[in-house]
């Protein structure tokens, strides 16, 4: 649901009419210029005024750092480019209203003022009374003019339904259809070999619904084998021109204390990184870039490289007749759209045109990746992405549940994460259904060597039991090595990052990938790179979890899965592993900014029982909690399951627990009367 705003219109033939109204221009190049409508549209719902379409650039080139405005020769009518009445339709149906330059009052009654006369805060400055009350105002480029913090979670609907509104016109959409039937023609797979090609490469698995199959299943093979006589390719999107290498080495000159080290990278070698990514020479590969702005050899050199990958090599040349006397914001148009309409996409993601094609493609739930590493820098700017968040769960750990409730719905709250469970058991329990309905994208996945782990867990399941509650069931111990399988799940591989928790957490705030700094961990939970080091060692790695001899446990190096990843991944795991404010725990110090919060160890239904009885399987570590600040924790977490019973317990116990007698009680149980409280937590 958009968020709704003070607005001055009122009906007309096109939909609004408006007593104040905001006109605003574009600037540089097609993404930037699509950046340009949206900041323009939300400073103007802002300020209670109705946004004018803007005329639009055909050559919006950046040859210099200077920006490129309109002008009366380097300017155009948007509905040249796009679908107007369709981008105003469909604005209007969600909610945003807006008019045409035709409907709008005439440009001689507009007051005009630079953004940069409104100084750093613009939206704050179109909100003061100095502007308030003038009809009709008109503004420079407001690109980049409301700050990340400035937007809210409930106007990235807004945000999208404007990204969503651009269609091109029906001239550039001919020219689209063109250039996809001309790709598929280089190269023309058979249905099987099609179908098989995109079943494999996955991206038609799990995306785009809660419910999907890790193996591709009789739905996503049903999906295969419909687009499989249909005109299908892969995409790829180089950054390679001149201009651009002159712009990377001023970018990452800049020293403003993040980490600018990811702008050319693989972009030589992109051979090898469409391969990592599961990128198959069954399928026609279209190479996406401004050829005319890169240097001949360089061109040969990469374009050489893919091929002798494999690769049918097809680009713009190859599919318009001619793209003399074509704008090159056209060209850029029509590139943008081959790639929202490919199979699979990667680019750079230093490049905006990349950047806004992968979110847009995540958006609607289609594959998309980058080759280049490190963050996406327009995710600075516009919180148009979700971290992946992977936690595994099943239909028999109904005790537990709880808490699974517990984090997805904090998860959920504070935003910032795209949920995925990868599930086993039951698809039709209550569970699975809760999960659906929360909109986690559901995987189900059975481990093909299940049968073998369950061997190795019951050989010494009883003795184990002191390590870990885990060992107290051979299904509950099993289920916690689905991450194992993690990097064979095709959905997930179009990451670059992601997010990987137990389900016994809780989110205290809002997790993106900018939240971990950079450079960016290399640890279990984030990093492609340690993904493709797990995938290349998985066969290994199994064989070394079923030639442990001590029942899944690995002594020094922890129970069950952890444990192994432990000892296997030793090296990788301590060269950087992630800070405790993504992974507190209620039995050490509070950590004010935490992110996370993990009930590692003892569960909030054990702590109870600690409380009634004195008993606690983990020995001293219910105690500490109390010491320490499991009921500091536990009165944030409590919020997100208040129908709960544990929780509920837990949390007025810990506050019958803020008073000393209350404290004494707890020594009492433990026969520690007179040791002084500090000496106890530490």
């Amino acid at each position: 649901m958009l968020p709704s705003y003070h607005s001055t219109a009122s009906a007309t033939s096109e939909g609004v009419a408006a007593s104040l109204t905001l006109r605003f221009t574009v600037c540089n190049g097609l993404s930037n210029q699509r950046l340009s409508v949206l900041y323009g549209i939300l400073l103007a719902l802002r300020t209670g005024r109705v946004p004018v379409l803007p005329d639009l650039i055909p050559d919006g080139t950046q040859r210099t750092a200077a920006r490129v405005d309109p002008s009366p020769s380097n300017v155009q009518a948007f509905s040249s480019v796009y679908d107007a009445p369709r981008f105003i339709s469909s604005l209007q149906q969600a909610g945003i209203p807006i008019i045409s330059p035709t409907t709008a009052p005439p440009l001689s009654s507009y007051q005009n003022v630079t953004v940069e006369q409104l100084g750093w805060d613009v939206l704050g400055a179109l909100s003061s009374s100095t502007y308030a009350s003038i009809p009709d105002l008109s503004i420079d480029c407001p690109l980049w003019k409301i700050p990340l913090s400035a937007i809210t979670q409930e106007e990235l609907p807004l945000l999208w339904a404007v990204l969503r509104a651009f269609r091109p016109s029906t001239d550039n959409t001919h020219l689209v259809y063109g250039a996809v039937r001309a790709i598929t023609r280089h190269k023309a797979a058979t249905p099987s070999q099609a179908a098989a090609a995109v079943t494999s490469s996955g991206s038609l698995a799990a995306t785009g619904s809660s419910t999907g199959s890790s193996t591709g299943g009789s739905r996503s093979l049903q999906q295969a084998s419909s687009i499989a006589g249909k005109h299908v390719y892969n995409m790829v999107h180089l950054r390679l021109e001149r201009d651009w290498a002159a712009h990377c080495a001023k970018w990452g000159s800049i020293r403003d204390g993040f980490v600018r080290d990811n702008c050319m990278n693989n972009t030589v070698d992109i051979d090898a990184s469409l391969q990592l990514f599961g990128f198959l020479p069954e399928i026609p590969l279209y190479v996406g870039s401004y050829w005319e702005g890169a240097d001949p050899a360089v061109v040969d050199r990469v374009l050489g490289r893919i091929r002798a990958a494999g690769y049918t090599v097809v680009t713009l040349s190859d599919v318009l007749q001619t793209t003399l006397g074509v704008p090159r914001d056209q060209l850029a148009l029509i590139e943008y759209e081959l790639a929202m309409r490919a199979n699979r996409f990667i680019g750079n993601s230093v490049s905006t045109f990349s950047a806004l094609a992968i979110l847009h493609r995540r958006h609607t739930g289609a594959w998309a990746a980058y080759y280049n590493g490190g963050n996406i820098p327009l995710l600075q700017m516009l919180p148009l992405h979700r971290l992946p968040w992977v936690f595994t769960y099943n239909s028999w750990s109904g005790p537990y549940d709880y808490l699974m409730h517990g984090a997805v719905r904090s998860a959920a709250k504070h935003g910032g994460t795209k949920p995925y469970c990868i599930f086993t058991g039951n698809t039709s329990s209550p569970i699975y259904k809760w999960l659906t309905h929360m909109n986690v994208t559901l995987i189900s996945h059975t481990m093909s060597w299940k049968q073998a782990l369950m061997d190795k867990a019951k050989e010494r399941m009883t003795e184990n039991i002191v390590h870990s509650h885990l060992y107290r069931s051979p299904d509950m111990l099993v289920s916690t090595f689905q991450r194992v399988d993690l990097p064979i799940i095709p959905v997930l591989d179009q990451y670059q990052y992601i997010l990987y928790t137990d389900a016994d957490v809780f989110f205290r705030r809002r997790v993106t990938l900018d939240s971990f700094g950079l450079p960016l961990p290399k640890s279990i939970s984030m990093s492609y790179e340690f993904r493709e080091r797990m995938r290349r060692t998985y066969k290994p790695f199994l064989d070394f979890i079923l030639a442990n001899q001590q029942g899944l446990y690995f002594g020094e190096y922890g129970p069950a899965d952890q444990g192994a990843l432990n000892q296997f991944y030793e090296a990788e795991l301590r060269a950087q592993m992630l800070p405790q404010a993504f992974n507190a725990k209620p039995y050490n110090d509070f950590i004010e900014d935490a992110s996370i919060l993990h009930f590692h160890g003892p569960k909030p239904h054990e702590y109870l029982k600690y409380l009634e009885t004195g008993d606690c399987a983990f020995y001293y570590v219910c105690e500490v909690g109390f010491l320490k600040n499991l009921c500091r924790y536990t009165q944030e977490w409590v919020s997100y399951i208040p129908e709960d019973a544990t929780a509920v317990k837990l949390s007025h116990a810990c506050t019958q627990l803020t008073n000393s007698v209350a404290v004494n009680l707890v020594k009492k149980i433990n026969n520690l009367q007179g040791v002084p409280l500090a000496a106890i937590a530490s």
